[in-house]
């Protein structure tokens, strides 16, 4: 039986990935292809984040809240893989089959669109002046 079949892997983006599997070169292409933008963004999501920081406070304040908000994005990226590993595992072993939907193997990407969501909302009700570049 192709890994490709299934009830599963009927969606289309899955589909797409599956046209993929049989050509190495085809896949390495399209992997290299999307995350070259992929880390683009993610160094300018970073540069933007510091950018907004530095907007919103006072210039006396500056290095103590970057130092903050450095301190914060050490220790979330220190926590956010075992605390999303132990509850990927804990929905697997116990919610799938115990408690099931919404907690079964599905449970860390519902978790994850969630936190995506929240992050969202937070961009769109960033205050006017912290997008202004502040006059020194």
């Amino acid at each position: 039986m192709h890994a490709c079949t299934g009830w599963k892997f009927r969606m289309r983006f899955n589909c797409i990935v599956c046209l993929f599997l049989d050509s190495d070169i085809l896949l390495w292409t399209l992997l290299v292809a999307l995350q070259g933008p992929f880390r683009l963004f993610v160094g300018s999501c970073m540069v933007m984040c510091a950018l907004f920081i530095n907007n919103s406070v006072e210039r006396a304040n500056v290095g103590a809240v970057n130092g903050l908000a450095v301190s914060a994005t050490a220790l979330t990226r220190a926590a956010s893989p075992s605390i999303s590993g132990s509850l990927f595992a804990w929905s697997i072993g116990n919610g799938a089959a115990s408690i099931g939907f919404p907690l079964d193997e599905h449970f860390i990407f519902y978790l994850f669109g969630i936190v995506f969501f929240l992050s969202l909302c937070l961009c769109i009700t960033i205050p006017e002046h912290v997008k202004r570049k502040k006059i020194m």
